[in-house]
Order: C-alpha cells, then structure tokens, then sequence
C-alpha cells in the first residue's frame, strides 16, 4: 500500500480530473452540421500556425459562424495549467514551465464559436486533454 501522502495526492488528482471532465460536458455545444436553415455556414477553416486568438476574433467579428483553433497535440494539452488573464479578459492554457501559451481564449467573443483541434494517438489521451 502507498504511504498516505501519495493515496491524498492521488485522489487529488483524480479528483481534479473529474472536475475537469464535468466542466467539458456543462459547456454549450454548437452544432456545425447541417448548416443553418436559409444559408451556409462560413467558417475559419483549420490552418497550420495561423489561427491564433486575434485572428479567430478578427474572423468572428467579421461574420464567421465559426472558427477553428490551431491543432493541438493532446499530450501537450494534458499537462497545462489553465489560467485566467485578467489583463487580456481571456482563458490561457499554460506548457508545464507556465510561460508559454498552448491556447488562448476570449470567452466574451468566442463562447460557442470555436472548434479546437486535438490530435492524439488515442482515445483515452484526447479525453483528459
């Protein structure tokens, strides 16, 4: 049996774990398909190192239905640390060092409009991203 310190840090984590599984299932879910009745869908389609935050923004501001996040490697995603920058109004997820950003987003702007990429080797990796 592990020493009691390793069992609390275990449930810990498990526990956060969980939480964070709970927040994903609360959050709005945008149906993409089929398009909206009397027109098509214009979105911000997927490109590589190009869709960062003000340019997601930008796109939405300018009539987009929808826009699509820069692909994420889900192993990467799994070990940041989520922060709310109160300067900028956004959510931040932080690399493990915390200082660089893997994904910002504008909450304000962005909420239920924004499609983000994971990439994973398998299913069980993307779920805890």
């Amino acid at each position: 049996r592990p020493p009691k310190p390793a069992r609390v840090a275990a449930r810990r984590t498990a526990r956060a774990a969980k939480a964070r599984q709970q927040q994903a299932m609360d959050a709005p879910v945008v149906n993409v398909w089929p398009p909206k009745v009397g027109g098509s869908l214009k979105c911000l389609a997927p490109m590589v190192r190009a869709n960062s935050t003000p340019l997601r923004i930008m796109a939405l501001e300018y009539g987009a239905d929808v826009a699509y996040s820069e692909e994420l490697i889900a192993r990467r995603v799994e070990v940041t640390e989520r922060r709310d920058n109160a300067a900028l109004g956004t959510v931040d997820w932080l690399d493990e060092g915390g200082k660089t950003v893997c994904l910002r987003v504008d909450p304000a702007r962005e909420r239920g409009r924004l499609v983000v990429q994971l990439g994973a080797s398998d299913g069980a990796c993307a779920a805890r991203a």
